[in-house]
């Protein structure tokens, strides 16, 4: 049995509460999961993650709407929302769900930015085993048992478990703890849903009469010092929640209700670095419409609640949201008023400190997959990048070498010296290359303008970010350029390619077929 596996079984034992349902305000739970105490060897920084689950595979194209492209109608003749309906946004033509007036509102406050196409290649359309991808941050070829969260904790805690701190690494409101969280070391975060239960929880004792110079003695004594830690984080997580506050109202749902806890251990200072929530339901293979919406709204309202609570309390800059969900749905309603699972879908990043916008293109109906479905254009990956590298402040050598590749991080967060360039700055602009797709034989050209006289470089890359080769470099006028590229001798698949001027960047998709 694995170190992991015997932690988690016997911790949970020891308590007595191996499967007890526990309900704080409405929100499920099976307590008793002590496994995570950490080191105190997190970077400096202050900030917070905060990861919202959507189990089922959203609907993205109904999330974020491209209501002024006729193929999305021609796709979804009763699914898809009117045009008229839609939530309109500082773009022309995407916007959001009727039931998102909340996300409108903090998109239009610039705390919230929507990254369109984010999948992978060779999007696994199973449940269970999309969101093991996304859970671990590997590729659909390989299977990882660590979490890309838990082995980032893992990896800046090397004095774990010898050395524990007053606070937990991460904190999951409810459920058995997420494969996330999970490293070789075992659970690098608790499951908590009321903190009272969870401090009265902590007083259960553990036998003292352990056989001494066995393996089980040694691995009974290692849980030991753990459960001595965990009576600790339960008085420190009870002085949190009484310490702490929220300044707004917040709906009855499960989710605003998660987020309500979250928002109030963090205002009593404590110093987890992750929290993970959860909202189900988004397998909507029929009579999409009322149930899709009800959701939407559920997420819209929560994450508006959540964010203007942190930023009543002063606290906000220190906190982003990130929803994620295993796949999007196919582009073609079925014949049940639902939709199937799909490929890429639509993404938020929320909070005071992301960089608000939209980022990627537009839903291409014409350019897709074998089966009819949304290629992606950005690897999901690259979001984890930017969250690492920008937000928690890891060198980009370790967060390569956490997610197994390099993957180009997007602009999404502010980093704390200040806010990033946006990613299409309004002094130059980078256009779609034509023909697109390309032929592997023939040649494309790709447009972009400049607002003065400036250092160019443009590259391209593969999905996993990979340089391919470099484009165009070099000084250019003010003006339309174009830099021609020859696709020969390119594998068929999903390619970027990226203006670089200065040290700002923008990139955009190029297929070759």
């Amino acid at each position: 049995m694995k170190r992991r596996d015997f932690l988690s079984r016997a911790i949970a034992a020891s308590a007595g509460v191996a499967s007890v349902p526990l309900v704080f305000r409405g929100i499920p739970v099976h307590a008793g999961s002590y496994g995570a105490v950490g080191s105190g060897q997190l970077s400096e920084n202050d900030n917070v993650l905060v990861v919202v689950q959507l189990f089922g595979g959203n609907d993205g194209l109904n999330t974020f709407v491209p209501y002024t492209d006729q193929k999305y109608y021609q796709n979804r003749p009763t699914v898809g929302i009117p045009p008229g309906q839609v939530l309109k946004i500082a773009n022309p033509t995407m916007g959001f769900h009727p039931e998102m007036s909340g996300m409108q509102n903090l998109f239009a406050s610039g705390k919230l930015v929507a990254v369109q196409g984010v999948g992978y290649e060779n999007s696994n359309r199973s449940h269970f085993r999309s969101e093991n991808i996304w859970l671990t941050g590997s590729g659909a070829g390989s299977v990882l048992d660590t979490g890309w969260l838990g082995r980032y904790i893992e990896f800046t805690n090397p004095a774990y478990p010898l050395q524990l701190p007053p606070d937990p690494f991460a904190v999951q409101i409810g459920g058995t703890l997420s494969l996330m969280l999970q490293a070789e070391k075992g659970n690098m975060g608790i499951t908590l849903a009321d903190p009272d239960t969870f401090f009265r929880l902590g007083r259960n004792q553990l036998d003292e009469t352990v056989p001494g110079g066995t393996p089980y003695g040694e691995e009974y004594l290692f849980i030991r010092a753990i459960k001595e830690q965990s009576d600790k984080y339960s008085q420190r997580i009870n002085d949190a929640f009484q310490g702490g506050t929220n300044i707004g109202s917040y709906s009855s749902t499960s989710l605003s209700q998660q987020l309500r806890l979250v928002a109030r251990l963090i205002s009593g200072g404590l110093q987890s670095k992750v929290y993970m929530v959860y909202l189900g339901g988004f397998d909507t293979h029929s009579n999409q419409a009322s149930a899709h919406a009800h959701l939407l709204k559920t997420l819209s309202d929560a994450a508006e609640e959540f964010t203007e609570d942190l930023k009543n309390q002063g606290i906000g800059k220190r906190v982003v949201g990130l929803t994620m969900s295993e796949f999007g749905r196919r582009t073609r309603e079925n014949g049940s008023s639902g939709t199937d699972h799909g490929t890429a879908s639509v993404q938020f990043l929320f909070g005071e400190s992301v960089n608000s916008g939209v980022l990627g293109q537009d839903p291409d109906f014409e350019v897709t997959d074998s089966s009819g479905d949304l290629l992606h254009d950005f690897d999901y990956r690259q979001i984890y990048s930017e969250l690492l590298e920008h937000w928690f402040e890891l060198p980009p050598d370790d967060v390569t070498q956490l997610l197994g590749g390099r993957f180009t991080p997007l602009p999404l967060v502010r980093t704390a010296t200040g806010t990033r360039p946006p990613s299409t700055p309004g002094d130059f602009s980078l256009g779609q290359n034509y023909p697109n797709p390309v032929a592997p034989s023939a040649a494309t050209a790709i447009p972009f303008s400049l607002a003065s006289r400036a250092e160019v470089e443009i590259v391209l890359y593969d999905v996993q970010g990979s340089v391919i080769a470099s484009v165009a470099s070099g000084s250019f006028d003010a003006g339309r350029h174009q830099a021609r590229f020859s696709a020969f001798g390119l594998p068929p698949g999903v390619y970027f390619y990226q203006l670089r001027v200065g040290g700002r960047k923008v990139s955009r998709k190029m297929v070759v077929r």
